[in-house]
């Protein structure tokens, strides 16, 4: 063995030191293994809410929603708009578009006054 590989592997910890097993993977016992513990706590927040909620609640919710929208709640109407059709998507800018359009129109026609009349090939 050279020199290099007999000091590196008299410095690698042992498995147990690391928390590791020689796959990989960790050991038992190792606190870094347990998870996230937010998403247990939120699973167990989100089974809670399941269990408490019927259909006909969320029937009532929604009702009540649409009846604040139709009576002009302007954020009852953007969170029913949203969870029926979807978030809206950035707006397209028309008038860039009809300059970009017009653009191109311009730069046809030139074509067709250079070519004689003739249409561009394509």
């Amino acid at each position: 063995m050279k020199k290099d590989q007999q000091k590196t592997e008299q410095t690698k910890p042992e498995p147990e030191q690391t928390g590791r097993a020689a796959n990989g993977r960790f050991t038992k016992g190792n606190k870094a293994a347990a998870g996230n513990p937010y998403t247990r706590k939120a699973a167990a927040m989100r089974k809670a809410l399941y269990t408490a909620i019927t259909a006909d609640d969320i029937k009532r919710i929604i009702a009540t929603l649409k009846a604040q929208a139709i009576a002009g709640d302007l954020k009852a109407i953007a969170l029913l708009f949203d969870r029926v059709l979807g978030t809206a998507q950035a707006g397209i800018d028309l008038l860039e578009r009809l300059e970009k359009l017009e653009a191109l129109l311009d730069n046809a026609e030139a074509d067709a006054k250079a070519n004689g009349g003739r249409d561009a090939e394509y």
